[in-house]
Parts: C-alpha cells; sequence; structure tokens
C-alpha cells in the first residue's frame, strides 16, 4: 500500500454523523480500522486531560486538570503541579528536560520522573510582582530556546545560559512554530513576526493571516499549514497567507484540536468529537475514523513508531501505518467469518451469520446477502456473473438479485473446483462428497453421497477422479469416481496408512508446495504417493499449546500462514515462523485464512476481518530499557523512597521493602513478561509473569540484591541493574558484642547443669502441648475438606454452577416450602439449540467455553435471592424460581433468553416453564416432566421461544 494509491472513501462529505469508521479501498481491497491499545489512568484525578508527550526512555506524560501523570507500561503516577495546579502544555527536550506550562506558572521535570521527582518552577526567573499570565498553552523547544506562550505573554528561556525574555501583547497572541529555518508567532489583529537577533520583528506581507491560529504545522515542502478558529485552511510561507484547497466535504480547520506531521509527507489531526484523521499532502488523500466519543486534544508521534492520541480520558496508542488493519461489526459483520472474497464488483464475506456483501468503491457497511439463511460456509465463483453457495442447508445457484436454484445436495460445507476435470465441482458436505458439473444451462448434481457416509469439510485431487478427503470422525477418506463420476469406492486410510489419529479422527485435507497434507489434533502428515509421514512443516510442531488444532493455508505465491483460535503465524525462510502481532485488532477466536492477491490477505475471526497489506514496511518493536521505577521501605516512622540507582544500608527493624518495574512503552504490553528475585533471600528467579512488583517483609540481617528480567514480545530478554541493600544486625548480635559472650561462658554452663535435670520436663510438657495442638490442626483440617468435598460435589466441574444433584435437593426443599408458605412456584428448563452442530464444527474445546458463557448469562439472566440456576446434564440447564408465577417465570426467562442471545456464537435457547400456583401440590418429577414438555413445545415451535404452563396434576399424571 501506498498512500497515493488510498482512495478517497466518499464518507467524507458525512463525517462526524455517527459512523465510527471511514471505509477505504487500496489498490482494490478493503482497508479496515488500524490497531489501537486503549490505557485509562486509576490515579484518582479528574478526567481532562490536555496534553501528551513520550520521552526518550518509553515514559508517556499526561498533562491534566490536576497536575501530570506518569505511565510506565504497568503504572500510573502523579506528579504535582505547584499544588495540583493544572498542566495544560507539555514538551520534551529528547534529553532529560520535560517542560511544562501551567496555571501562572511553567518550568520542568528531570526525567524519566520517579517517586519524590520535583517541579522547577522557571516562572520565579522573570521577576513577575504578580504573575496572572493564565495558562501556557503551547511550548516549543527549538534550536533558538525554549518558548513558553500564553495569551498576553510569551517566556522565553536559553536553557544553557539561563537567559530569560518576556514579551506582553495587550492585542494577544496567536500560534508560535518552527518552520523555513525560523521561528514565527502570530501577533493577533497584525500577523506574523519572525524571530531574529533575538526579538519577534515585523515581516512585510500583503496578505498576514491576522485571525486567530491555533497551530502553524509545518510542511515538508517549505511553509506551514495553519488551524485557525474562522475555520479556512491557510498555507504561510515569509508571512504571507493563501487558502490551501482541501478535498472535497474535509472538515474546516476549526474541527480540529491536534496535529503531527508524519513520515512522508503525511498529516495526522485529531478532531474535537474524536476522529482521527490521516491526510496525504502530495495527493490530498484521506483516511478517517473515530476513535473516541471524546474531543482529541493532543498527538505525539510515538518513539515506538505510530502515534500516541490523548483524549479526555484516555491515552490511545494508534498502530500507523500498519500492515494490519481490521474491519468488524461496525461494518456489518456478524458470525465467524470463514472466507473473504472478491466477486462482481463487491466484496463477499461469508460466515457462519450468513453472506454479506460490501461495495468496492465507497461503500461503508456490508449487508446480508439476498440470499436467505443464517449460515454460509463456502462460496465459489462461476465465472458467468453467478457463484455456488454452501449455506447451512443446501447448495444454491445464486447471482447479485438473489437465488437461481437450489441443487438438491442437502449440508454442503465446502466446494472445491477439479484441476484435472474443468467444469466439474467437488462438494463436501455433511453426509459424505457430491459432484456438481457447470454445463451451459447452469450448474447440476452428477452424484449425490448416501445419507450415512461422514461428513466431509476438505479435499485434494490426487489425480483425475481420486482424492483423498478429511473427514470428521472418520479420519482421512480416498475416494476414486469412474469416468461419468459414480463413485467406485470411498475408503478409510487407517493406521497401516502411516498417519496417526487422536482420538477425535478429525482431519484437515490442504494442498501445501503442490503435495497434499493432513492435519489433525496430533500433528502434520505429508503424502508421498502411496502412505503418509510425519513432518514438521519447518518447525510449526513447536508452536502448537495444549494439543490444539492449528490449520495451515499456502497462498498462490507461495507463502505460508498458520493459526489456532488466538494465535496466527507467517512461514519467512530466513527466519521460520513468526507469530503475527495482532492481539489489539483480534475479535474472538480466529477462524479462517483467505488470499486476495497481491499479497494481500484476510483473517476471519468473530464478526470481524483483520487485513494484511504488504506494503507498509512493518516497524520493529522498540527496545526500550526496562527500569526498576522505584523502591518504598516502609516502617514504623512511615514511609520512605529510597533511590534506585544507590545501594543502602539500614538497621534491622519491622518494615517492609516493595520494588515495582517495568519494560516502559505502550506497544503490545499484553505480551510483556517479567522474572524477579531477591538474591540473599530467593536462589530461583520466578516464572516469566506479567507481574511488575514484588514486596518482601522481615528479612534478617544479610546483604541482599533484587534482581529482574524483562521480556518483549520478541523474545529478546534485557536485566536492570540489580539493587542492593544491606541489612545490618542491632548492636547486641555485632561482632564486638558478640565477642563478649565468651566471658560469660563459665556462668552459662553452671546454669546449664542447674537447668539440664528440668530439661526432660520441660520437653516433655512441649511434646504434650506440640501433640494437642496437631490434634486441633487435624481436626480443623478434616472439616474444612469435608466442606471443600461437599462443595465439589454440588458443583458443575465444567462451569462452576450448581450440578444435577444440588439441584434436586433444592427443588425438593423449595417444594416443602411451596406447600407451607402458600407462593407460587416456578420451574425453567432450558436446552441449546442445535448445540452438537455447534460442538461438531467447532469442536469440543469451543463447546465448552460455549457452555461456561451460557450458563454465566443464564446465572445473571436468572438472578435472584431465591432462586437457582444448575446444569443438569449435556446442554440441559434448570431454573428454580420460587416465589414466581407463570407470568413472571416466563417475563423473567424471555429476559434471560434474549441477554445469551448476544453472546456472539450464535447459540440460541428453548425454555420450557412450569408453575405452581399457591396451594398445588406436586413431586419434583412431575414438576420437572411438566416444564420438559412446554421445552419441545418451544422445540417444536421453531426453538429460540419460552413456552409456559401453570401445573395441572391431570395432565402431567400427578
Amino acid at each position: 500500500m501506498t498512500w497515493r494509491g488510498l482512495v478517497v472513501s466518499v464518507l467524507l462529505a458525512g463525517l462526524g454523523m455517527g459512523c465510527s469508521f471511514a471505509f477505504a479501498v487500496v489498490d482494490g481491497v478493503p482497508m479496515g480500522r488500524p490497531a489501537v491499545q486503549d490505557f485509562q489512568t486509576d490515579v484518582d484525578v479528574y478526567p481532562r486531560f490536555l496534553s501528551v508527550v513520550q520521552g526518550p526512555s518509553g515514559l508517556v506524560y499526561v498533562g491534566g486538570a490536576e497536575g501530570l501523570l506518569s505511565f510506565d507500561g504497568a503504572r500510573w503516577e502523579k506528579f504535582a503541579i505547584n499544588q495540583d495546579e493544572v498542566a495544560r502544555a507539555l514538551a520534551h527536550d529528547g534529553q532529560s528536560r520535560l517542560y511544562v506550562g501551567g496555571y501562572n506558572a511553567f518550568g520542568y521535570f528531570e526525567t524519566p520522573l520517579a517517586q519524590g521527582a520535583g517541579f522547577v518552577d522557571l516562572s520565579a526567573r522573570f521577576d513577575l510582582e504578580d504573575p496572572d499570565f493564565a495558562d501556557i498553552w503551547q511550548i516549543l523547544v527549538a534550536p533558538e530556546g525554549v518558548f513558553f506562550l500564553a495569551l498576553n505573554d510569551l517566556f522565553w528561556l536559553d536553557p544553557d545560559s539561563g537567559a530569560t525574555r518576556h514579551w506582553h501583547n495587550p492585542g494577544r497572541f496567536g500560534a508560535i512554530s518552527r518552520f523555513d529555518g525560523e521561528i514565527w508567532l502570530q501577533y493577533r489583529g497584525e500577523g506574523l513576526r519572525a524571530w531574529r537577533d533575538g526579538d519577534f520583528v515585523a515581516v512585510a506581507a500583503s496578505n498576514p493571516p491576522t485571525g486567530q491560529l491555533f497551530e502553524m504545522i509545518a510542511l515538508p515542502g517549505g511553509g506551514a499549514l495553519t488551524l485557525g478558529r474562522d475555520g479556512r485552511w491557510l498555507r504561510v510561507e515569509n508571512g504571507d497567507a493563501r487558502t490551501f484547497e482541501m478535498p472535497e466535504g474535509f472538515p474546516e480547520s476549526s474541527r480540529f484540536s491536534a496535529s503531527q506531521m508524519l513520515d512522508g509527507g503525511l498529516l495526522a489531526l485529531g478532531s474535537t468529537d474524536g476522529w482521527l484523521y490521516f491526510l496525504d499532502l502530495a495527493t490530498l488523500e484521506t483516511h478517517s475514523f473515530r476513535l473516541s466519543r471524546d474531543w482529541i486534544s493532543d498527538l505525539e508521534i510515538s518513539t515506538e513508531g505510530g502515534l500516541i492520541a490523548q483524549t479526555d480520558s484516555q491515552s490511545h496508542y494508534v498502530r500507523w501505518p500498519s500492515q494490519w488493519t481490521a474491519l468488524g461489526s461496525a461494518h456489518g459483520l456478524t458470525g465467524g467469518v470463514q472466507k473473504v472474497l472478491p466477486w462482481n464488483d463487491r466484496w463477499l464475506v461469508i460466515s457462519d451469520g450468513g453472506a454479506r456483501l460490501g461495495g468496492v468503491n465507497g461503500s461503508v457497511a456490508f449487508e446480508a446477502a439476498p440470499w436467505g439463511g443464517f449460515e454460509a460456509w463456502d462460496f465459489h465463483p462461476l465465472g458467468d456473473g453467478t457463484g455456488l453457495l454452501a449455506d447451512s442447508y443446501a447448495l444454491k445457484h445464486v447471482d447479485l438479485d438473489g437465488v437461481l436454484a437450489s441443487l438438491d445436495i442437502q449440508y454442503p460445507r465446502s466446494i472445491e473446483p477439479s484441476l484435472f476435470a474443468p467444469g466439474y465441482l467437488y462438494i463436501g458436505t455433511d453426509t459424505g462428497i457430491a459432484v456438481v458439473h457447470q454445463a451451459e444451462s447452469g450448474p447440476r448434481v452428477v452424484f449425490v453421497p448416501a445419507d450415512d457416509a461422514a461428513p466431509v469439510f476438505s479435499m485434494v485431487e490426487l489425480g483425475p477422479r481420486e482424492l483423498l478427503l478429511g473427514s470428521q470422525g472418520r479420519g482421512v477418506l480416498r475416494a476414486r469416481f469412474s469416468d461419468n463420476f459414480e463413485v467406485l469406492d470411498v475408503v478409510p486410510l487407517g493406521p497401516d496408512s502411516g498417519i496417526e489419529y487422536d482420538s477425535a479422527r478429525d482431519v484437515e485435507m490442504r494442498m501445501i508446495d503442490a503435495v497434499p497434507h493432513a492435519l489433525t489434533g496430533d500433528g502434520f502428515w505429508r503424502w508421498n504417493g502411496a502412505d503418509f509421514e510425519r513432518v514438521d512443516l519447518g518447525g510449526l510442531e513447536a508452536l502448537r499449546r495444549n494439543g490444539r488444532y492449528i490449520d495451515v493455508r499456502q497462498s498462490p505465491d507461495g507463502s505460508l500462514w498458520a493459526f489456532d483460535f488466538n494465535h496466527l503465524y507467517r512461514f519467512f525462510a530466513e527466519r521460520g515462523w513468526i507469530e503475527m502481532q495482532v492481539g489489539p485488532l483480534v475479535r474472538g477466536a480466529l477462524t479462517s485464512v483467505s488470499f486476495l492477491g497481491g499479497g494481500h490477505v484476510a483473517v476471519g475471526a468473530s464478526a470481524s476481518v483483520l487485513l494484511f497489506d504488504p506494503e507498509p514496511v512493518e516497524r520493529e518493536y522498540t527496545n526500550f530499557e526496562p527500569m526498576l521505577r522505584s523502591v518504598r521501605l516502609e516502617n514504623a516512622d512511615g514511609i520512605a523512597w529510597l533511590d534506585p540507582a544507590q545501594p543502602q544500608r539500614f538497621d534491622e527493624q519491622s518494615f517492609s521493602i516493595r520494588f515495582e518495574y517495568a519494560l516502559p512503552g505502550l506497544d503490545s504490553r499484553d505480551e510483556i513478561r517479567y522474572q524477579a528475585r531477591l538474591r540473599g533471600y530467593e536462589s530461583q528467579f520466578t516464572a516469566w509473569e506479567k507481574t511488575s512488583h514484588y514486596t518482601y517483609s522481615n528479612l534478617v540481617p544479610g546483604a541482599y540484591a533484587f534482581e529482574i528480567n524483562a521480556r518483549d514480545p520478541l523474545g529478546r530478554v534485557q536485566a536492570v541493574e540489580p539493587f542492593q541493600f544491606e541489612i545490618v544486625p542491632p548492636w547486641y548480635r555485632s561482632s564486638w558484642a558478640m565477642s563478649l559472650r565468651w566471658l560469660g561462658v563459665s556462668l552459662v554452663l553452671a546454669l546449664l547443669i542447674w537447668l539440664l535435670m528440668r530439661a526432660r520436663l520441660w520437653r516433655l510438657e512441649a511434646e504434650r502441648s506440640r501433640l494437642s495442638a496437631k490434634v486441633i490442626e487435624r481436626t480443623a483440617a478434616l472439616v474444612t475438606a469435608n466442606r471443600k468435598l461437599k462443595q465439589i460435589a454440588e458443583k458443575d466441574e465444567l462451569t462452576g454452577i450448581p450440578n444435577r444433584r444440588s439441584f434436586d435437593r433444592f427443588l425438593s426443599e423449595k417444594l416443602l416450602a411451596h406447600r407451607d408458605d402458600g407462593r407460587p412456584l416456578s420451574l425453567a428448563l432450558i436446552d441449546l439449540d442445535r448445540f452438537k452442530p455447534f460442538n461438531d464444527r467447532h469442536g469440543h474445546l469451543a463447546g465448552d467455553r460455549a457452555l461456561c458463557e451460557m450458563a454465566e448469562c443464564l446465572s445473571t439472566g436468572f438472578a435472584g435471592e431465591q432462586n437457582l440456576v444448575a446444569r443438569i446434564g449435556g446442554d440441559e440447564f434448570v431454573a428454580v424460581l420460587p416465589g414466581l408465577d407463570l407470568a413472571s417465570a416466563v417475563a423473567l426467562a424471555e429476559q434471560a433468553r434474549q441477554h445469551c442471545a448476544t453472546l456472539g456464537h450464535d447459540l440460541q435457547a428453548s425454555i420450557g416453564i412450569a408453575s405452581l400456583a399457591p396451594g398445588q401440590q406436586a413431586d419434583a418429577q412431575g414438576l420437572l416432566g411438566a416444564a420438559d414438555q412446554q421445552l419441545y413445545a418451544s422445540k417444536r415451535a421453531g426453538r429460540n421461544a419460552v413456552m409456559g404452563e401453570v401445573f395441572s396434576s391431570s395432565s402431567h399424571g400427578g
């Protein structure tokens, strides 16, 4: 991708009308939203943040309404500016000073900031009798010095000599900027003045900018682009202002509150309503997306690459430009994406949420294709503007207007055109493999499998009319067809073929380097012409986590990609398999990889597509140095902050010492790990973990060193200089005091002789006390163990909610209470619709996760002080609802059903309810049977519904 190839979105004319993204197309390939990582402070301050900078060490500094915050990637800390005054403007000199502009004050901190850092107030150096210049709203650090700009006042400091100067303008100042090798300052109502020979001098100009300018952005080709109150876009040079023509529909300059000039003439602009724009100044082509609902108060070019955008409440790290962007539910995508492909000047997304169509040129959203159905698994263009769609129930011949014909092939799952028989297509179905021929009159079915064959979801051709099939439950099948495509045989390949299966015997067939490969949950297998042999696929086996299945796809240009449900890898000849850093973009599990041509790749996930553009140079992770951020000693005297760079020595006492450390930065924070140890106390480092602090207490006298290793997302490990300290024993345990002991040895020996006779009695008494304490301890442990066993026996092992045993006991109790208290009692029986096909398709791990999510959702939906939700088997749940009559129970169940339908994995629930009115009698079996009848009534009515009745003993055998 190049910015010159970026097509301007037709959404530009309507920017800010509530849409969260302006869809764009680059070189004919859609482009999504870049990766954004959000960081919100946990410090208790008023959430009004005005500026942001990142220092060379990687620490991020945020100025706000109550002072300055620093963020090291692990923790936020607050630093006061003259008793919590506002920190409106920030600027770093790139070395050690962070300049801060506040209210009637300005100065600096030495960085990197650490606990106890003090603010150096510079405003006192200007001999102002009564400082009243309000906010410093802009700071410029330049070779000429540091400039602090307020509304009517400008202050200059030479940081080397300490020289200062002050200007006051009753007519108010506008922006200050350095461009074309000079400092330029706006005198509002007059124009621009230039810094020459230590002062600002007027410059003759035929068309000076007199209206208030917020910013002057230095342009790569000379001059500056202005943001002004009047909304005009102006280019200023030598004091003259000329109109700068923006693309049609581009917002006025007054709408923007922040800017940064990026490499390559790319201008980043942050708007007052949370939109982030990128404008190529050479081509005037634009890309934009809504970052936040807050105003973007500041933009900072990150030392990690990318951009930091500061809003009222959060700091956002934006990877831009980036090889990876994403489309999601905001663009109309639903379900787990199975395939992405161009078709008839549209983009077609196939997912288990249906087929979605998006226009290539200017379309801002995907819409449901006009073919009906709610699940789609594969699609194949036929070259005449039509295509074959494998939806959940049938194979359909479709075009852009709708369904042309529905072919007599049920439950299709994959479509593979024959390489040896042009015009023929193999169709994998839930019952085997079918064959379709594309005739002049349209596609016609040649062969349909028997109903009892194995589900076939993938296939590769060995030769004319001979295939290897990947099945669910029966391993690899070898199929042969006659010349007229009648099946000759379909033979399972057993252990004698060289392949080993796990218990599920699920296999996917893939063609890699023109050779068939079988992928199982147990490994990777290559066909050698007669049988299979295990292969490592360039080290991919080492990346398998906990026995997970890894899918492998090869693009037409030969590049290899692999993925499990939450990791994505790409193979490089020089480096091997490299994990792609797509974590901030992923929503749900990864489901597919599609190749779009020109090196572009689409990775399917839950209601989202990750888009890979090979053109931008993917930046390396920035190698900041890890830091020991603080050492806090707490004892009876209070809290003391120790200098992490200096060895310490202190007396033995009751205390705790806390170490906080970090590898600074914003990029890929979730992938950073640490290990630590206190040498002198621990012999081994901790395991790699996210924890970035440790506390020790009551250490014995001795020498210690706290050691830290940090591992970045690329696996590089760096060590922090150890913090050394010594704990000194009290005087009576010092060396000179110990030497005095020998003087009392004779006295001690005499005393020991007398005590020797008493020692036996003391030991016996101590042993009796110890045994007594042991009995008490063992008794308490037994009580605790019995309590835990009871809890285990009454909890469902998978979901953690009550199980069938707990339910039976609870229902019996509530039936007895119902007879006595005269209140109604309702019972809801819940069953997940089509859970077995979901489990078969996505695997048992996905099924288990779905059951856990449904259990949590039902527990929330049926929450009540007296209610109980339990799992009583498989995908069946039950809710006991004391005190609820039928109408109340149905209303609560409907609310729970609707809530659970939003979980995102397309599982729905049918619910049947039986209710006992006050005074009615029923046993547990009868009430459960009545609820079961209502459940099956819900299933017969189309599923995903709630049905109920008041219990009738006559109709339920009571």
